[in-house]
């Protein structure tokens, strides 16, 4: 490939990669995130939130995914077409078409919005909470951790657990205001 075409084959599907995944992870982000205030979702069903905005970020990315796969399908010999040529030639694929159903499926087989999308969903869904489950295990055995490495020396004993906290001056003037006004009642 490279006698043949350069440095230009191994540039292939580059650009619209970068826009797939910014827009992915743009629209998969704000998508769980919406959910989740929304519906005020307790841990146990986030995962559907992340399955829903990761199929709806797959489909949004599919064009660029397109392009990509467009780029990298391009011989080494040709320059392959830009992103916007891809996304300007599927437009007049789909206007050229009779039937809003024809459109419909002619964007579904070419964007490849199917069991791909929801294999995506699953994996993203699933990914995270197997991100959640470690860190919430990773934060409930640090404390574990810092307690043994304290008591082999390891790292300095921290001072805020004995140091007790300092109470409020102003708390404890009204105290004795208190305190002095009750001994001259008597």
């Amino acid at each position: 490939m490279w006698t043949k075409g350069g440095l230009r084959p191994f540039t292939n599907g580059l650009i619209p990669t970068i826009y797939r995944d910014v827009v992915f992870g743009g629209s998969y982000t704000f998508l769980r995130l919406e959910y989740q205030h929304y519906f005020q979702t307790t841990p146990q069903y986030q995962w559907l939130g992340n399955l829903g905005a990761a199929a709806i970020a797959t489909i949004i990315s599919g064009p660029f995914n397109l392009a990509r796969n467009v780029q990298y399908g391009t011989s080494s010999l040709q320059t392959a077409p830009t992103t916007k040529e891809v996304l300007r030639e599927l437009w007049k694929e789909v206007r050229a078409l009779p039937s809003w159903n024809q459109k419909w499926h002619h964007v579904q087989n070419r964007l490849r919005i199917g069991w791909g999308t929801m294999r995506v969903g699953v994996g993203m869904a699933l990914g995270h909470y197997v991100y959640d489950e470690c860190f919430l295990w990773y934060q409930g055995h640090t404390k574990d951790i810092e307690r043994v490495e304290e008591r082999l020396h390891l790292i300095p004993a921290r001072r805020s657990t004995l140091v007790t906290p300092l109470v409020n001056d102003d708390d404890n003037d009204d105290d004795d205001n208190d305190d002095d006004d009750s001994k001259e009642e008597q």
